[in-house]
């Protein structure tokens, strides 16, 4: 066999040629060009040469081959077109095998060593790229009209506000001489509906009480017509009527059903959400009061028991009976535990979710009766006059501060988180909004026109609270 010798001038993508595949495609072949020595002197005439694409300079790691490839060389020099296919390239370093021999009855030389095939500025690109070259692909936009996702927008003209994400701006971020509210609602300023800012109330049972929000529409508990109301949170539009025990007090979202507590029967009531449709009716304790959801069980507050129940949210089973204080009213969860105000013992308790286990007792004040969860922090309000809520934090219990509002009667009772502010209804007509970070008061707002306010939910953008005296709830924008 005559002694052959190879060495690679260059091994480079110089080109490579359009297909059509669907509607448009790259090919993956690349041209290798080399030089070939035949017994010490540039080779002329035609070989036959096999190619082996490699991951490694030797070794393992055959990528793919090509065998048989007639090729003509003169003075040495010689081309080829070379297709390991799409999966060759993947940015990774490759190594190409050559073999050699004069013709089909001859045994291939391989030779030695492996030559690595180098990057060169027309080397194979993604096919994705292609796509940056026609401006037809991005709807025919110019590229000097492309947003930068790194770029500060100072460019940026005849941009509708309504595409804007909620909360991606800020005020700090408007220009300096527009003075905007942190907390303001800019859809609703920007298209000027300031019929949507005013407060509105809608009719419900007899002496509605609670209140919860399923994601979509108001629930609210009417004690003394037996029933719940469905209204529409997007526009208070009544929803439906649906009967369930005696007395309904409190009401909470499982995440597809509604929970009523029963006073005067003992027991609670579960309604599908979409309907209203009945699922079930629970035995729990005596005079069942608040009610809370875990994300897997309800809790339901027994005020004349003492206790409070689990039930599995799935199907009613019971899951245990817990010990707390003394005319148990309040209940809430904070992701880990449940939290009981006790109105006549004048504590809290907290037990640990999983398993009822008794975590802490904490000495508060008179009356406790609603309570909320901001996040960190438990937030209690007294049925006093004047009304006052303590903040405890929730890890441990310590607290975090006792805020008075104004003297608007003994009517404290519902209270819930907005995500920056604690709403508390103080009776009266009224609700009191705090900076959940500090306590510092905002606003008093009215929310009825006779007798107490008492339950209070929020929607994702409103306050809603019920009004015993008027048979109705209120809608307030939580921007107030």
């Amino acid at each position: 066999m005559t002694r052959l010798a190879a060495s690679t001038i260059f091994a480079v993508a110089l080109g490579f040629v359009a297909l059509v595949q669907g509607v448009s495609a790259q090919v993956t072949a690349i041209n290798y060009q080399g030089k070939l020595d035949d017994s010490g002197a540039p080779a002329s005439g035609s070989y036959q040469m096999q190619f082996k694409l490699f991951d490694s300079l030797d070794g393992a790691g055959l990528i793919g081959s090509i065998a048989d490839v007639p090729v003509t060389a003169t003075q040495g020099v010689f081309s080829v077109q070379l297709d390991f296919g799409s999966n060759a390239w993947d940015g990774a370093n490759r190594w190409i095998e050559i073999s050699v021999r004069h013709n089909a009855g001859e045994s291939y030389s391989t030779l030695s060593p492996r030559e690595q095939i180098a990057a060169s500025p027309y080397s194979i690109r993604t096919q994705s790229a292609a796509s940056a070259d026609n401006a037809l692909s991005l709807g025919g936009i110019a590229a000097s009209q492309y947003l930068q996702t790194n770029g500060n927008g100072s460019g940026l003209t005849n941009l509708n506000g309504a595409n804007i994400t909620n909360n991606t701006i800020n005020a700090s971020a408007l220009a300096r001489e527009l003075t905007v509210a942190t907390t303001t609602n800019f859809s609703l300023l920007g298209s000027l509906r300031w019929d949507l800012l005013i407060p509105k109330s809608f009719a419900v049972g007899t002496f509605p009480v609670e209140v919860a929000f399923d994601g979509a529409n108001i629930w609210v508990a009417n004690e003394f017509s037996n029933n719940v109301t469905k209204l529409r949170a997007s526009d208070g539009a009544v929803q439906g009527t649906f009967a369930v025990g005696t007395n309904p007090i409190g009401v909470a979202f499982d995440g597809a059903n509604v929970w009523v507590t029963n006073f005067n029967n003992n027991n609670v009531t579960k309604l599908r959400a979409s309907d209203g449709a009945l699922q079930g009716t629970f035995a729990v304790g005596s005079n069942p009061y608040g009610i809370a959801f875990d994300g897997a069980n309800i809790w339901v507050a027994n005020q004349s028991s003492s206790n409070v129940t689990k039930l599995r949210a799935s199907d009613g089973v019971l899951q245990g009976t817990f010990a707390v204080g003394t005319g148990p009213s309040g209940v809430a969860f904070d992701g880990t535990n449940i939290w009981v105000t006790n109105s006549s013992s004048h504590n809290v308790t907290k037990l640990r979710a999983s398993d009822g286990v008794l975590q802490a007792t904490y000495a508060v004040g008179s009356i406790p009766q609603g309570i909320a969860f901001d996040g960190a922090n438990m937030w209690v309000v007294f049925r006093t006059n004047p009304t006052s809520v303590i903040k405890l934090r929730a890890s441990d219990g310590a607290s975090q501060g006792t805020f008075f509002m104004e003297s608007y009667g003994p009517y404290g009772v519902g209270v819930a988180f907005d995500g920056a502010n604690i709403w508390v209804a103080i009776g009266n007509n009224n609700v009191t909004k705090l900076r959940a970070s500090d306590g510092v008061i905002l606003g008093t707002f009215a929310a009825g026109t006779a007798l107490d306010t008492l339950g209070v939910a929020f929607d994702g953008a409103n306050i809603w609270v019920t009004n015993v005296g008027n048979n109705n709830v209120t809608k307030l924008p939580v921007f107030r």
